[in-house]
């Protein structure tokens, strides 16, 4: 056996899947007052084909229901003025975890959690700014949403 394999036995077999890891590659203009899907457009990596890039959804597939890591960093990409800003993962339509702040130099928000989640629910990352006018999301490296299922 392979030290691996050995490990693998070791620890109870599995693997950390699906998981994926997406990003942006195009700026993203979050208006005023609104809560704003995040567009993750870019996969650095999707095991189960289970984030759909057309519509920034990742959807836990059939027989992969369970414990999930998931986490969202972010970051507007000009400074506010210490204006209200929140970061979201939502569950199926529902806020399941916020990160709130303020917008000030360039601010970055990180948020992570442990959800329970079903084969079809489906998980999406949003954004709110009360800046008094647009701010926008880049493709910097800070702006990325990702998860794993945990072994059991």
């Amino acid at each position: 056996k392979t030290q691996a394999s050995r490990l693998k036995t070791y620890i109870g077999g599995g693997v950390n899947t699906p998981a994926f890891a997406v990003r942006k590659n195009s700026t993203q203009s979050i208006s005023n007052n609104t809560h704003t899907k995040i567009a993750f457009n870019s996969e650095d990596f999707d095991t189960a084909s289970a984030f759909d890039t057309s519509n920034s959804r990742f959807t836990v597939p059939s027989g992969q229901g369970g414990k999930y890591f998931i986490n969202l960093s972010g970051v507007l990409d000009t400074a506010g003025n210490y204006e209200p800003i929140s970061f979201q993962i939502r569950k199926n339509g529902s806020n399941i975890i916020n990160a709130y702040g303020e917008n000030q130099y360039y601010t970055s928000f990180y948020i992570s959690i442990i959800a329970s989640l079903s084969a079809g629910d489906y998980l999406e990352a949003y954004v709110y700014q009360t800046s008094d006018g647009a701010k926008n999301i880049t493709n910097d490296p800070i702006n990325f949403f990702g998860g794993f299922k945990l072994i059991e």
